[in-house]
């Protein structure tokens, strides 16, 4: 009787863990994103095999979004965009209006290596965030849902890591090239994206992010600035809630890629965190406490 008193206490627990995993997903699914899409900016237009992009949470309610010319926008917004993006071009501009018609804030849809990048800045044209963007409808052909499904554009978003390969699985070319021009540098992770480009890591006193071609053709490297002490990867789970908070608010639907602590001996002196937001890919730094330090776009 006592088995099956725990069969029964078994089997009542596995319906109500399969009742909750379904009322998650019927969540995720049907969870209206009216209020969402209605605050958008489109930042791709829809095409005969795609659905428009849109970016998300670009206008708050009762706010009015006003098109207007990107060279009415404060001389800020584009120092910071020659600083941080360069070759930048722009696709849209928007400034924010209250409902008094003053200005709430700027937003500037552009194209960074060929990606958008819709970015928020305050009425002094200081950087709030960039906006997350999202597929407009879903692969159910309606507007609920998560904003991405599995095989769309912003499918790394689950958290499965589908896009990481190994450093064995890198092309020839690619493995070639570090060997030939980048001899010492000692690789330390690699993806591969969307359009197929390589994305790797790499350290040689410091880090690196070198990216290639789907052909494996150099395109650029970047080199994130000297800190003391020597790296470490760490998970995800040893970031100062500091970090997720800020990222999360400064960089909506981001993906975390790789993380790394800089310590001397076991002493942490700060934190590089890659990320990827919206198909753009960020290495950003953080002091020992996790407060922002810097932030580098690569691709």
């Amino acid at each position: 009787m006592k088995k099956l008193n725990q069969f029964n206490d078994f089997l009542l627990a596995a319906v109500v863990a399969v009742g909750l995993s379904s009322c998650d997903k019927e969540r995720l699914k049907d969870s209206p994103d009216s209020a969402l899409l209605a605050s958008s900016i489109e930042v791709i237009a829809a095409g005969p095999t795609s659905d428009a992009v849109v970016a998300v949470n670009a206008c708050p309610k009762g706010m009015q979004k006003d098109s207007v010319a990107f060279s009415t926008f404060p001389s800020t917004v584009s120092a910071y965009l020659n600083t941080n993006y360069a070759g930048y071009s722009v696709q849209k501009s928007f400034r924010i209006l209250t409902s008094s018609r003053t200005v709430d804030s700027y937003i500037a849809v552009i194209q960074f290596n060929g990606k958008p990048v819709a970015i928020k800045f305050d009425a002094s044209g200081n950087f709030v965030k960039v906006l997350e963007q999202r597929e407009r409808r879903d692969c159910n052909g309606d507007d609920r849902g998560k904003g991405w499904h599995r095989g769309g554009r912003f499918d790394a978003r689950d958290g499965e890591n589908r896009d990481s390969i190994s450093l064995g699985s890198l092309p020839t070319a690619v493995k070639s090239y570090f060997a030939t021009n980048y001899a010492t540098d000692t690789l330390l992770h690699a993806r591969v994206g969307k359009d197929g480009s390589y994305f790797v890591i790499s350290a040689n006193k410091v880090l690196y992010a070198t990216v290639f071609s789907a052909t494996g053709t150099f395109i650029k490297r970047d080199q994130l600035p000297p800190h003391p002490g020597k790296h470490v990867a760490i998970n995800v789970t040893d970031l100062p809630a500091r970090v997720s908070t800020y990222l999360a608010a400064t960089y909506p639907g981001f993906v975390i890629n790789k993380a790394f602590a800089f310590k001397n001996n076991s002493s942490v002196q700060g934190y590089a965190v890659f990320i990827d937001v919206s198909g753009t890919r960020y290495a950003i730094q953080f002091d020992a406490s996790g407060a922002f330090v810097k932030v580098l776009p690569i691709r």
